[in-house]
């Protein structure tokens, strides 16, 4: 008998596997396809490797600005997907000499609990003392006519060879959708986005959802919002009865769970699209855990990793010292954009006596020299000066975000921080006027 099998390698199930493994437990894991999952190979990684490539391609046209002449630029797109698989089978190695290290067993098949502690891959039946699901998820298609053509893709399709159209279409605009529509007005192509609701990033902070339409705009992508698709067709798509041709359609409306042949139908696991489970991650039935995108809940690489970790920690040594409860979540823009806590769309939501700091990245040194498009940092602090959320947008947001997530979870006053002296210049120093300015006293921001 093992101590654990974990369905799943992707970041909930390897970190999982690897964190069980030196607790000096007996780990398998079960992978139906590539080590790492969705986010190694068709999520995550993929995407910011093209993501980056495409932002340099991009930022060449903007040299002569500052005095340097660049003629005949081109880019070459098998370099351009090299590149990307490259990046990937790299990392995917990585994590492979880490689980042979740690003495994990590794195998390849499709994983089916058949009871609540065996599970069958290929011929073989395991027994274990507990069983962790994290299969993760699927790209997730809309019911409407012609999404069976050939004209339709998902990121899925486009992170394992990536295409070169001249004209896309992009439906959904959540992170998928504005980073893919990033990358394709990066390569100067024409570009359409189109989102259901009345702004994009819909949970975020409403000036970042502003700014970003201003971004992409200003990259010529035509942003349609509060917009309903009628048809798909062999050469374009139907949007509020006007065709719109396009040589692709990308499907980006988010992702469903992936749980199809898991379970022998004798086992009563309660789910939906999802598995459910209860607040330390256990479903229904005993010795069965699950985490990740597999689970109604964040759909985040990292958050994923995390609660694998919660539940290895309880499971095998009766706690965890994991705090889950301020997760940041981060896309990426040319201009990256993150957030963590309660912003202030939420606080008004909430109906929260609050009050805010912000400071325009115009105004910073770093961002001035680098030659930074329009950015902020904002604050959200509450009745009692906690800190109690962070939104911004700027360059480097995906690591400045962590020190607000140590600030929140630390739950520090505005005046226990604001002694911290940063680096000049530097990004960061964006973050002391934005304290500075909930009370009206940043240095760099003229009151009137």
């Amino acid at each position: 008998m093992v101590d654990i099998v974990i369905i799943g390698s992707g970041p909930a199930g390897y970190i999982s596997a690897l964190k069980a493994a030196k607790m000096d437990k007996k780990v398998v894991l079960i992978e139906k396809d590539l080590l790492g999952g969705t986010c190694l190979n068709r999520g995550c990684i993929p995407t910011k490797s093209l993501l980056h490539t495409t932002k340099e391609y991009y930022d060449l046209f903007k040299l002569a600005n500052i005095g340097i002449n660049v003629d005949k630029i081109s880019i070459n797109n098998e370099i351009l997907d090299s590149t990307k698989n490259n990046s990937v089978d790299k990392l995917r190695k990585g994590i492979e000499f880490l689980l042979k290290n740690a003495n994990v067993e590794v195998i390849y098949g499709e994983g089916k609990i058949i009871h609540n502690n065996l599970v069958k891959v290929n011929d073989q039946t395991i027994e274990t003392k507990y069983i962790l699901v994290a299969t993760g998820s699927k790209p997730r298609l809309l019911n409407i006519k012609g999404i069976e053509k050939d004209i339709v893709y998902t990121s899925d399709d486009l992170l394992k060879e990536f295409k070169d159209f001249d004209r896309i279409v992009i439906v959904g605009g959540g992170v998928i959708g504005v980073e893919f529509a990033t990358i394709y007005s990066n390569l100067k192509k024409e570009v359409v986005l189109i989102e259901a609701l009345d702004s994009l990033l819909s949970n975020m902070d409403r000036e970042i959802s502003s700014n970003l339409m201003m971004q992409l705009r200003k990259s010529k992508v035509k942003v349609m919002l509060k917009s309903n698709i009628d048809e798909i067709l062999d050469d374009g798509i139907i949007v509020n009865g006007e065709k719109i041709e396009a040589d692709a359609i990308l499907m980006a409306v988010g992702r469903d769970s992936y749980i199809d042949n898991l379970f022998e139908d004798e086992l009563l696991i309660k789910d939906g699209k999802s598995l459910l489970v209860d607040n330390n991650f256990k479903t229904n039935i005993d010795n069965i855990y699950a985490v990740g995108d597999c689970i109604n809940d964040i759909q985040l690489a990292h958050y994923a990793s995390a609660c694998g970790i919660y539940v290895v920690e309880n499971l095998f040594n009766g706690d965890s010292s994991i705090n889950l409860d301020n997760i940041p979540s981060c896309v990426y823009t040319n201009m990256e954009i993150a957030e963590v806590g309660i912003n202030e769309k939420k606080a008004k939501e909430k109906g929260l006596n609050y009050k805010i700091g912000k400071f325009s990245m115009l105004s910073n040194s770093k961002s001035v020299v680098t030659n930074s498009d329009r950015g902020f940092i904002k604050v959200v602090v509450d009745e009692n000066d906690y800190i109690i959320g962070a939104s911004m947008m700027c360059d480097r947001a995906s690591d400045l975000i962590s020190i607000f997530t140590n600030i929140i979870n630390s739950k520090q006053k505005l005046n226990d921080i604001k002694n911290t002296v940063y680096p000049h210049p530097s990004y960061s120093e964006g973050i002391l006027e934005a304290l500075e300015d909930v009370d009206k006293r940043a240095l760099h921001i003229i009151y009137r």
